[in-house]
């Protein structure tokens, strides 16, 4: 504490950096990830900016404004961030952002198009921000790939039942029980 008193007034980032490890080490992470963030913006830096939204997120309590303030910014300086845009999904996640999420993933597809990971989260995100159109849209182009994982069948036909249509939902599963007949999940 007395050393983390003597660094108060300094406006060094190093010496921020430095303020930043001794609040980890204890145990205060909001505060370092408020410094990082700070160091971060100030120097262009996507890393820092990481580095400060993964100390929010474990931050008790967690604290989600700062992990998107954070990460955000990161998104500024490098917009391609897969990191970035995936720890922002998931903070958007936590709050029930679920239109935000989307977004995310959305980039996440454009930078990485042949994840059916991030097709199959970004349906999944919309379907939960009541965009039925985008996630049917989404899981019809993922669902007709033939590597499309049994996930992204099983939240297809659930949304088609759950958009009243029980009996699509039942052929669109009843057209791949040959290839997926032996997953337990099926």
């Amino acid at each position: 504490e007395q050393t983390l008193g003597a660094l108060e007034g300094e406006k060094d980032y190093l010496l921020d950096q430095f303020r930043a490890q001794l609040f980890i080490k204890h145990g205060r992470y909001a505060d370092a990830a408020g410094i990082l963030t700070s160091v971060g913006l100030h120097m262009s830096e996507p890393d820092l900016l990481n580095d400060a939204a993964a100390l929010a997120l474990d931050a008790k309590p967690r604290r989600l404004d700062l992990a998107i303030s954070a990460l955000e910014a990161a998104l500024v300086v490098c917009p391609n961030d897969l990191k970035s845009n995936r720890m922002l999904a998931f903070a958007y996640i936590q709050l029930q952002g679920f239109a935000s999420a989307a977004d995310c993933f959305a980039r996440k597809r454009e930078i990485e198009p042949g994840e059916p990971l991030h097709a199959l989260n970004h349906a999944q995100c919309c379907a939960l921000a009541n965009q039925p159109k985008e996630a049917l849209e989404i899981y019809g182009e993922l669902c007709s790939k033939p590597d499309a994982p049994i996930e992204a069948h099983l939240a297809h036909a659930l949304l088609i039942a759950d958009l009243g249509e029980p009996s699509k939902a039942f052929t669109t599963l009843h057209n791949i029980r040959g290839q997926h007949w032996g997953e337990p999940a099926f």
